[in-house]
């Protein structure tokens, strides 16, 4: 992880649970890590990312209130500081780089606010050299069930499920286009791993871009469709 802020007052931290400072880290960790509030790396995979394009992604550890506080990433590039990503990005990030494990989604339906936990996800990438433009489609698949008990199991018929579906797959997909153009607008280059996904899937694509990879990325055309899944209502089996 990096660290924003002082190394010392990180190191003065009394944990009011656990009686050792790096369990306590490991435990917000570990936690932030399973509703996707943070991107873990591992050491090697960093080193990996560094050596083979001069860009990785570091979770971010702060302090606050004398409490360890884990989310958002940094991206490092040319062994440098980069820039600081804020974590409204960072389901979708971890989604286009196949590493999202699942978390918490709201969404607002008719009045209701809904809390979707996503428990699995798919997605499907198609990469094409468009008359000398990259061009990608990105379709995802959200399963999940819905947490609150908004519904009595007389209200509750497959219309309104079918509605509520499609609220969260809407909102995805405009997560997702959020996130890209962010990537392409602001950051300026691909940590979306999709520079390895074509080289490994559409290796006569990428061998067009390589050289100018980026510049191609940020330029790229993207279509995005999801597709979200209630499989049941209430958090109980």
């Amino acid at each position: 992880m990096v660290l924003d802020g002082d190394i010392e007052e990180l190191t003065k931290i009394k944990p009011k649970l656990d009686i050792y400072l790096v369990t306590y880290i490991q435990g917000v960790f570990n936690n932030a890590s399973k509703l996707s509030y943070i991107v873990p790396v591992k050491l090697l995979e960093f080193i990996s990312k560094l050596n083979s394009g001069n860009k990785a992604v570091l979770p971010a550890i702060s302090v606050k209130n004398d409490e360890v506080e884990i989310k958002n990433i940094v991206l490092i590039k040319d062994n440098k500081f980069y820039k600081d990503v804020d974590e409204k990005y960072l389901r979708a990030f971890q989604f286009i780089n196949g590493k999202l494990k699942g978390g918490r989604k709201f969404v607002n339906y008719k009045g209701t606010d809904i809390s979707y936990f996503i428990q699995d996800n798919y997605k499907d990438v198609f990469v094409e050299d468009d008359n000398g433009k990259l061009k990608f489609t990105i379709k995802a698949e959200l399963e999940g069930y819905i947490e609150n008990e908004i519904f009595s199991k007389e209200d509750i018929d497959k219309s309104i499920l079918d509605e509520i579906e499609g609220v969260l797959s809407k909102s995805f997909e405009l997560e997702m286009k959020e996130t890209i153009k962010y990537f392409q607008d602001d950051v300026e280059a691909d940590y979306l791993g999709l520079e390895d996904y074509t080289r490994k899937n559409y290796f006569k694509v990428y061998k067009k871009f390589q050289d100018n990879w980026d510049e191609a990325f940020t330029e790229a055309e993207f279509t995005v469709e999801a597709k979200a899944f209630i499989r049941r209502i209430g958090s109980k089996r």
